[in-house]
């Protein structure tokens, strides 16, 4: 039986409280590390 194709989903979420956006510091990836990025996770 033929494999079947796998998306790879990333979820992100704004956090906005009183105007203001919740950012993390990315670190430790080796992407874009000292960046600002939303909360994040892979399905």
């Amino acid at each position: 039986m033929p494999e079947r194709y796998r998306s790879i989903v990333d979820v992100h979420i704004i956090l906005i409280r009183y105007g203001k956006v919740l950012l993390l510091a990315r670190r430790g990836t080796g992407y874009c590390d000292g960046t600002l990025a939303p909360v994040a996770t892979r399905l």
